[in-house]
């Protein structure tokens, strides 16, 4: 079933997308705490 695995492949770049925005706004935290420690 081809629409079974394009709709499992929708849900793992979902996915991914949403794991890379937690990541991305746990970077920036570090950073800006990084960059408060320097001061």
């Amino acid at each position: 079933n081809p629409n079974g695995i394009n709709k499992y492949k929708l849900d793992n770049l979902d996915k991914n997308a949403k794991l890379v925005k937690i990541i991305e706004r746990k970077n920036s935290l570090l950073v800006s705490f990084l960059i408060y420690l320097e001061k």
